[in-house]
């Protein structure tokens, strides 16, 4: 009897245990969290568990191998087949902040195999992935997925002829305003954080291959060649993963001109006959600009006015060289103006004055005769001097000779 009873005890104590302890192996097995971080505030996670006999051993050295495998399986099979064959997906949001990034936070996962996709979204951020959970993983675990990669093209082509345009420079900018980075290929330009080139240049195809890029971004023209001046700023839309841009440029419109009017500057009478020649800027001095081996000069006509050929944009100078007539003084101070895409609506009127300089800034003006006109009073005292010398040097020679 008493043996009995000790067996009772036993039994009822491995009951006990065995009551308590079950909920917790079951909790375990179905208790299981992850703690995924992207960069994408408004990101959501599609999911579902795998059959079981997909399970990988999270530990095992080719589990990366065989992780990708099965993401590759079943990365683009719709999601109606996937709901049909694993049963409903399940969806979490964004919730909260960790460690700087968005935190999407799944729970209660029991041990298998599961496979997480991006909701579809317009730009998705990151890759879908594969999480296997047995009694050896961490609870919760983290997990960051990897970034989404674009690839893009852009061609740049002249509108009318169809040609591609080589050496045009571009800057991409994300979202958020940013000048992105890159390293150069053989085969192009690759995203890079900490790389040295911000602009981008068409190659001999017309074409500028970008890879690597963690986010959507768009081209913005930098550099147009001569002739395509009016297209700088001009810009693509936000390019996604493997998109190619054709991106079509018009030649400055032939009307980059610029007039002007010579006038007398008390009249304002238009004045005939003037000549000019025109500068251009070339980095931080201006050169004459040349017309068949000549330097070009412009002449007012009849009506004052004169205008400029077609002149690649840019900042040039107008030096006159004649004036009207000799009446007139020359004047002294350059005149810059640029060339745009608006150059051809401006008008400039130029000034001059007979025998006088022109009005001063406090009224009245100063009376000058022409430098032609000047006496050279000068000139004829040195003469004056000159001869007196030469005869008080014969007077002095011929006194010293009469003594002796």
């Amino acid at each position: 009897m008493k043996k009995l009873n000790i067996k009772l005890r036993q039994v009822l104590v491995f009951a006990l245990v065995l009551y308590l302890v079950t909920p917790l192996l079951a909790f375990a097995k179905s208790g299981n969290s992850l703690n995924i971080l992207v960069d994408n505030s408004e990101a959501a996670i599609d999911y579902w568990k795998i059959d079981d006999e997909s399970l990988i051993d999270y530990n095992s050295e080719d589990y990366e191998k065989k992780a990708e495998e099965l993401v590759n399986n079943f990365s683009n099979v719709d999601e109606a087949d996937l709901n049909k064959k694993f049963g409903e997906k399940k969806t979490v949001k964004v919730s909260d902040k960790k460690d700087g990034k968005d935190l999407i936070k799944v729970e209660n996962l029991s041990y298998g195999t599961y496979l997480f996709r991006q909701v579809k979204t317009e730009e998705k951020t990151f890759k879908p992935f594969i999480v296997s959970i047995d009694e050896t993983t961490i609870n919760p675990a983290t997990i960051i997925p990897k970034t989404v990669v674009h690839d893009i093209i852009l061609r740049k082509i002249d509108k009318d002829s169809k040609d591609t345009l080589m050496g045009v420079g571009f800057k991409l900018v994300d979202k958020e305003g940013n000048t992105l980075k890159f390293k150069n290929t053989d085969d192009g330009y690759i995203y890079d954080k900490e790389g040295e080139i911000e602009e981008l240049i068409t190659n001999d195809k017309g074409q500028i291959k970008v890879k690597g890029l963690e986010k959507e971004a768009k081209f913005i023209e930098t550099s147009p060649l001569n002739g395509y001046e009016k297209n700088k700023g001009k810009e693509t839309s936000f390019l996604k993963d493997g998109e190619t841009v054709d991106f079509e440029n018009e030649k400055d419109s032939r009307t980059n001109i610029f007039t002007f009017v010579k006038i007398d500057g008390d009249t304002k009478n238009p004045l005939e006959g003037a000549v000019f020649k025109v500068q251009v800027k070339t980095d931080k001095i201006f050169e004459d600009v040349e017309e068949n081996g000549k330097i070009y000069t412009l002449t007012s006509g009849k009506n004052g006015i004169f205008k400029t050929k077609q002149l690649p944009y840019g900042t040039y100078r107008l030096i006159e060289t004649k004036t009207p007539t000799k009446d007139y003084i020359l004047k002294i101070d350059p005149i810059d103006f640029e060339i745009g895409e608006n150059s051809h609506q401006m008008k400039i009127e130029v000034e001059n004055y007979k025998g006088k300089v022109p009005p001063t800034p406090g009224g009245g003006s100063r009376q000058r005769k022409k430098t032609s006109s000047l006496v050279k009073t000068g000139d004829v005292k040195i003469l004056i001097i000159f001869i007196t010398g030469l005869i008080l040097i014969a007077y002095g020679i011929k006194t010293v000779r009469a003594k002796d």
